[in-house]
């Protein structure tokens, strides 16, 4: 339900990227306070047969490209106590995510 409402949300942005007709990965970003202009990447999940193959840095380009030409210098990138990257299997926890929120975190400055 949470992937859907994202999905759905008028003031969501979303990118869902395919490969042969498949559905690969999706994000879903946001401007999250537009006065302090600050953006959130709300979720970034890549299907298990297609991770390792660029996919989700190229839906994390999208996202960032989206925030910074929406006004947006500082983003964060939220990690739910429940994975929304359980719809294709990982957690959070793992390797790439990691990885994908410590660049999250070195872009915008906040360390």
């Amino acid at each position: 339900a949470a992937v859907r409402e994202a999905l759905a949300a008028p003031e969501h942005r979303s990118w869902v990227a395919e490969t042969d007709g498949a559905i690969a990965g999706f994000a879903v970003a946001r401007t999250a306070d537009p006065d302090r202009a600050i953006g959130e990447v709300l979720m970034l999940a890549v299907d298990p047969a297609h991770q390792r193959r660029g996919v989700g840095r190229a839906l994390t380009a999208h996202a960032t490209d989206w925030l910074r030409e929406s006004g947006m210098p500082r983003f964060g990138a939220l990690q739910p106590s429940i994975p929304v990257h359980s719809c294709f299997s990982p957690t959070p926890e793992s390797a790439a995510t990691t990885r994908w929120m410590s660049r999250c975190k070195a872009w915008s400055g906040d360390r």
